[in-house]
């Protein structure tokens, strides 16, 4: 159906460069101009008789002015003497060579800039301009069915091409198009539609679209190197859209905005009910950030995390919420991930960190206890490069007490680059700033790992909590993190505690402290102070 990738020999573009310069008006007012490669086949005689020349080529009556090359042909101005020349002959020659040199020159500096405008000069895979227009081109026949507009986009590479080099970047770019042609097969259009994402339209087979992927199995080879990459990607059906590329492509990069925000799936294909929600998510994004700047709508709950033995109070967990001002409370899971996301959440985690910073000091000021609170933050906030520093500003012009914070951090977070994650716990420590684990167990990370950075507490992860049971008491994962933390000097706290025999076998077990809805749910802050005051008068 398509020409290959590159739509077409290097034949055939010399020949049409040829025509180009035919028609470019260099020969406008010249007789008898050939040109030729340099085996004297003719591809252009367009006229008769010569006057230029610098160097005799084809016998004593006849000169040649070489130009240049075409995609590896010679270029050749062949000049016949049909009688002596004068000098001013001669001169007028010279005038007129240099002239026919510069006009060549011009116009193989414009074909070029024409094929840039429709290829990418790296991989020479047409660009996302030639892409669309392909696909319109062989729309009657594409219709036919079977065929597939898919979009698929390199994890991270950005990251990849800091780490690896440009050139190695480059090097591995080439070889990702190497093997999706290899996979496609001759008949498909593969083009280089962003700098991490290339465009095919391809009948996948009895495979499926999905199977495209299997070519990021194996680590790619660069520079000597085995690197390893991800590919996330969006399908649809090009005859099942109406519209045009234009439209097949939009609904491809929606689907693969799809397979991203899904996780652990690589790949989607679009249905309708995408629009549908893509316009919600819209919609939401537009008010939260409209929420976010005027200061309307987010709140944050604390819910209260207790002592094991007596359940007094020793800190509380931040937790952001959000109330629409139609009244229409939005959970969590759904306008995190949408933060996360965007990289909205990154502002977030600053309002949420300024907001908890400020209570606590308010709450100071009424006189309460000194209870810790935890506050989440998340991947994308904990990698801003200013992140220690803002947070430091945030401590020093709100006023508070920075050993009443404890930051958590994911597992996953942690072990991502350790002796950089280190670094900047130090940093925050040094601030006066407590740090935690969080989900610890859901990861992979080894006991080394851990003792090489300097958490204070380790979080169990509520699904080990659910778990728990007289029977798997003995060899549980929760009990084995218990054990894992005091071996290392870290206090432990458990999350999801939601029955007094979960609370039984933790305490048995040597958790020091638990939060979950056993003791007390999310709540305001004016919900929390008289918990507080309340549980007080309870244990005087």
């Amino acid at each position: 159906m398509f020409c290959g990738p590159s739509e077409g020999g290097g034949e055939q573009r010399d020949h049409d460069e040829l025509r180009i310069l035919a028609a470019s008006g260099v020969y406008r007012h010249l007789e008898g101009v050939r040109l030729a490669d340099l085996g004297n086949e003719a591809l252009l005689n367009s006229l008769r008789s010569c006057l230029a020349g610098q160097r005799h080529v084809f016998g004593p009556g006849a000169a040649c002015l070489h130009l240049g090359r075409i995609h590896g042909k010679e270029a050749l101005i062949h000049v016949d003497l049909p009688r002596p020349a004068t000098e001013l002959t001669r001169r007028m020659i010279e005038v007129l060579c240099v002239n026919l040199g510069v006009g060549f020159e011009n116009v193989v500096l414009f074909e070029r800039l024409g094929f840039f405008a429709y290829y990418d000069p790296l991989t020479r895979l047409p660009n996302r301009k030639r892409f669309l227009d392909r696909i319109d081109e062989e729309m009657p026949a594409l219709a036919s069915g079977g065929w597939i507009v898919g979009i698929i986009d390199i994890v991270r590479f950005s990251e990849l091409n800091d780490a690896l080099g440009h050139r190695s970047g480059d090097l591995l770019l080439v070889e990702v198009t190497q093997r999706l042609q290899l996979a496609v097969g001759a008949d498909a259009l593969v083009a280089r539609v962003a700098g991490d994402a290339f465009g095919l339209c391809w009948r996948p087979g009895q495979a499926g679209a999905g199977a495209i992927l299997d070519i990021f199995n194996a680590p790619f080879s660069v520079r000597g190197h085995a690197i390893p990459i991800r590919a996330r990607a969006g399908f649809v059906d090009l005859a099942a859209i109406p519209g045009g590329a234009v439209e097949l492509l939009k609904r491809a990069n929606l689907a693969l905005s799809h397979a991203k925000q899904a996780g652990n799936q690589h790949w989607r294909f679009f249905s309708g009910e995408m629009e549908s929600a893509t316009q919600n998510r819209v919609r939401l994004l537009t008010e939260l950030r409209s929420a976010l700047h005027q200061g309307k709508g987010l709140e944050l709950y604390y819910q209260p995390q207790v002592a094991s033995t007596d359940q007094t109070l020793v800190g509380c967990e931040a937790l952001i919420r959000w109330v629409k001002a139609s009244g229409e409370a939005i959970s969590p899971d759904v306008f995190i991930p949408l933060a996360e996301y965007t990289g909205m959440i990154v502002d977030i985690g600053d309002w949420v960190i300024g907001e908890a910073c400020r209570q606590i000091v308010r709450w100071d000021a009424q006189g309460l206890p000194g209870f810790r609170v935890g506050i989440n933050i998340s991947a994308a906030q904990f990698r801003e490069p200013d992140f220690v520093a803002k947070t430091a500003g945030v401590i020093r012009e709100s006023g508070v007490d920075p050993s009443r914070l404890e930051l958590e951090i994911t597992e996953s977070v942690a072990m991502e680059d350790p002796l950089s994650v280190a670094r900047q716990l130090h940093e925050l420590k040094a601030l006066g700033l407590r740090v935690a684990v969080d989900d610890f167990g859901c990861g992979f990370s080894s006991l080394g790992s851990l003792n090489r950075l300097p958490f204070d507490r380790v979080k169990i992860d509520r699904a080990f909590v659910r778990e728990l049971t007289p029977e798997t008491q003995g060899d549980c994962i929760a009990t084995m993190i218990i054990k894992l933390a005091k071996s290392l000097g870290l206090d432990v706290i458990a999350e999801g505690v939601e029955t007094d025999q979960q609370a039984r076998l933790l305490r048995e077990m040597g958790c020091a402290e638990m939060q979950g809805f056993l003791y007390a749910r999310p709540m305001q802050a004016e919900a929390l102070e008289k918990w507080v005051i309340r549980g007080a008068q309870l244990h005087q």
